[in-house]
């Protein structure tokens, strides 16, 4: 239905710009998972194509190193990852995004169009693969009676994803779980850290493991401590 209406406005800024002799086209439709994927490519890149733009998705378009391009090489890059963006604010996508580590901060609209493409390629209308992705989604520490407990719960939802077809990156739920394992509240130092080292690409699922198997020695260590008094 939406796709009906954008092609409405299209049309009607189309008559719009051919009295006025300054055409212009309505942005792009938003994304709202897989099954409208093919068709928000389409609109997307042909809007692109309109104004000339295209080619900052589709190809490596390197800076200039010298000369005026350098300065419209910015403008454009920026303008098209501004159109980009702006087909990106659906809350599912932006969660199953974030799930991929997504940087939303990122100023190369081609690293973004390119991890939306990989995400959203395969599908996730698999009922029990999308039962196994919410539940790791709203996974939460305190849920848990233990952080031994969280994590044994955590691993086994990725590994059933993994296992039900579910194509995603070596660090899928980084910032997931970076969120949701209590560290910010209980660990606010490690987690500072933890983040830091994630936006700056250094942080890796096997490292985010590692500390969080720490944290579960520790708090098990206090418990026997506890019990002995």
């Amino acid at each position: 239905m939406y796709v009906l209406a954008y092609l409405a406005r299209l049309v009607d800024n189309f008559k719009k710009g051919v009295l006025y002799q300054t055409p212009t086209l309505p942005l792009p439709p938003f994304l709202k998972g897989p099954e409208d994927l093919e068709l928000w490519d389409m609109f997307l890149l042909r809007y692109l194509d309109f104004y000339g733009l295209s080619s900052y998705l589709k190809d490596d378009v390197r800076e200039p190193l010298i000369g005026p391009g350098k300065d419209d090489w910015k403008k454009q890059r920026a303008r098209v990852n501004y159109i980009l963006l702006s087909t990106l604010t659906d809350l599912d996508v932006i969660v199953t995004l974030k799930l991929y580590n997504w940087n939303i901060k990122e100023e190369d609209p081609k690293v973004t169009y390119d991890l939306v493409k990989r995400v959203f390629v395969h599908g996730t209308s698999n009922d029990n693969c999308g039962k196994l992705f919410g539940d790791f989604v709203t996974l939460r520490r305190d849920q848990c009676g233990s952080m031994g407990e969280y994590l044994q719960r955590l691993q086994f939802l990725r590994d059933q994803l993994h296992e039900e077809g579910w194509k995603f990156d070596p660090d899928f739920g980084l910032t997931t779980v970076l969120d949701g394992c209590g560290m910010k509240e209980n660990y606010p130092d490690l987690h500072a850290k933890l983040v830091e080292e994630w936006t700056l690409n250094r942080l890796t699922w096997e490292d985010l493991m590692k500390d969080l198997r720490a944290i579960n020695f520790q708090e098990r260590t206090k418990d026997r401590k506890r019990s002995l008094v």
